[in-house]
């Protein structure tokens, strides 16, 4: 655990990270009247300022190692911030005259053996009866922080074991199954009723500091899955939100960004690995046409759904549409993506199109004209078809043409039609219905929502309790199903669910990829009504 927690403090790259570490291992020890740097107020050489037992701290933030190049020479060396300490700040700032005073040198790294004597000897000539110096590095910071995270008083040993087989096992854990239970036993232990106590802010650091280590533990080894762990922490914690009805409490939602902005970083770095393939065509191995088709859709789904989060938070930015380009690119360079193995794809479908509608982009009705096209030519030429849930037997069978049960259900091919109602293209889907029902003639077209009542399920992965599926008979006249959506629609609108409501839409597509079930037909019903505004 130690090591793993050196290797964690080692990698810490911002000036923010560190700072916000020691901040929370203050936190976690009972100091009290901390004071962080504010940007464009002069410091006078103190980073950090806190105060515990009678003694105020003064803490000098360096990054890495100390020695002859930063010691005594640069703009950010040791020795002059020390001597700024005790020529302005003390005078200056401490009114007190003989208060007791401990000057910390905080860093990540340690002070190296061609600088020992430099330190030493500047203490000596620089300590007093009532200020003294101490040095916190690498080691220091590392059992402080494995104090905070194993103490005894917040966590049981289950937690602890969780932690380490998440910490040791995350590669083999593919479902992330110890992660998840750690994160919902952590969250188990904050209590809503302890809000204002101490011991609720500790729980919430706790929370966050354990996953900041996982994620940067796995990072150094497998970015999609640091990326996947980062959206589970989110989700997680998003539900305790919604459950103790947290939307506007400031402590819960700085937390809650925190998160968020944890999730950026780890997409950005998985994207950063996509970005190195996407342009080549295939852009992925194709040793198995199967599982190559899982990997577009794959990263299809996370660029969808990141994209949209950046599209939602920060606007069409010119990170946004080269995100964009990425998508046409990788569907263009990748005819796999036409032939979805699993009707859960659907999730990744309307991610995509959803995302691709919402900024104006009119590839999202030629996608949808496309897709539906190539499904149903392939369906015609072969057994092909997107299997139920994700029947990784029942795919493999398909992809060598073997018999299985006939096409029986579907929410994908329902979500596609959906689509091409928004895009007002009836012609076309009387003739999908009419090749569909010859060819299936025991199909169900399921539309699904969520449950107004039971929204939290959703996010607490329990579908059967937060689903409501809907069947639309398209053996009936089109506007017997276009009347069916519009009841399906007025009892189950996009803006009444508290996700909408307290602007967190995108946690909606991130559940969904994460927990594999499918998104609410909702979000494509949204742009009926924005579709009557546009004609009234």
């Amino acid at each position: 655990m130690r090591l793993i927690l050196k290797d964690y403090i080692e990698t810490l790259k911002e000036e923010i990270e560190l700072e916000t570490l020691l901040e929370n291992i203050l936190i976690m020890n009972d100091y009290t009247d901390i004071v962080r740097p504010q940007k464009g107020v002069a410091q006078h050489g103190v980073d950090f300022s806190a105060k515990k037992n009678g003694t105020l701290y003064l803490f000098v933030l360096k990054q890495k190692d100390i020695d002859k190049n930063n010691w005594n020479s640069g703009n950010n060396a040791v020795r002059p911030t020390l001597d700024e300490i005790q020529d302005v700040y003390i005078s200056e700032r401490i009114k007190e005259f003989g208060s007791k005073i401990n000057i910390v040198v905080c860093t990540n790294g340690i002070i190296k053996q061609n600088v020992q004597a430099d330190w030493k000897g500047y203490i000596r000539r620089n300590a007093k009866e009532n200020i003294k110096y101490s040095f916190w590095g690498i080691d220091e910071l590392t059992a402080m922080t494995e104090q905070v995270l194993l103490n005894e008083y917040l966590f049981e040993d289950d937690i602890k074991r969780d932690l380490r087989k998440s910490l040791y096992f995350y590669e083999e854990d593919v479902n992330f199954v110890y992660y998840k239970k750690l994160l919902e036993k952590l969250i188990s232990k904050i209590n809503v009723s302890d809000r204002r106590k101490k011991v609720y802010k500790k729980y919430l650091i706790v929370y966050l500091l354990i996953n900041k280590m996982c994620i940067a533990y796995a990072s150094e080894k497998n970015v999609k899955l640091a990326e996947k762990m980062s959206e589970k922490a989110l989700i997680v914690f998003w539900k305790f939100i919604m459950k103790n009805n947290l939307y506007e409490k400031n402590e819960e939602i700085e937390t809650l960004i925190v998160l968020y902005k944890q999730y950026e970083e780890c997409c950005e770095n998985y994207l950063k690995e996509i970005k190195k393939v996407y342009n080549y065509s295939p852009s992925f191995p194709i040793y198995s046409p199967l599982e190559y088709r899982i990997t577009i859709y794959e990263v299809i789904g996370f660029i969808s759904s990141y994209t949209y989060y950046l599209y939602y938070y920060y606007g069409k930015t010119d990170e946004v549409m080269e995100n964009i380009n990425i998508l046409i690119t990788i569907i263009n360079n990748n005819a796999g993506f036409f032939y979805p193995v699993f009707d859960l794809n659907s999730i990744e479908i309307n991610t995509l199109i959803f995302l691709l509608k919402e900024i104006g982009n009119n590839q999202a009705e030629i996608l949808v004209n496309i897709l539906i096209s190539k499904m149903i030519y392939r369906m015609n030429m072969s057994k092909y078809y997107p299997v139920e849930y994700e029947n990784y037997d029942k795919a493999l069978m398909i992809e060598f043409n073997e018999d299985v049960d006939e096409f029986n259900a579907s929410v994908l091919i329902t979500n596609l039609l959906e689509w091409m109602k928004i895009f007002k293209n009836e012609e076309e889907i009387k003739n999908v219905i009419d090749y569909l029902y010859k060819k299936f003639p025991n199909m169900t077209l399921n539309t699904i929502q969520i449950d107004l009542q039971s929204e939290n399920g959703y996010f607490e992965e329990n579908i059967y309790d937060s689903i409501v599926s809907y069947v639309l008979d398209y053996k009936e006249t089109l506007i017997d199903v276009n009347s069916t959506i519009d009841k399906i629609n007025d009892n189950n609108k996009l803006s009444e669910y508290n996700f909408f409501r307290y602007g967190s839409l995108p946690i909606l597509f991130i559940t969904a990829r994460n927990y594999r079930i499918p998104l609410p037909s909702s979000i494509i019903y949204k742009f009926l009504w924005e579709n009557e505004l546009k004609y009234m």
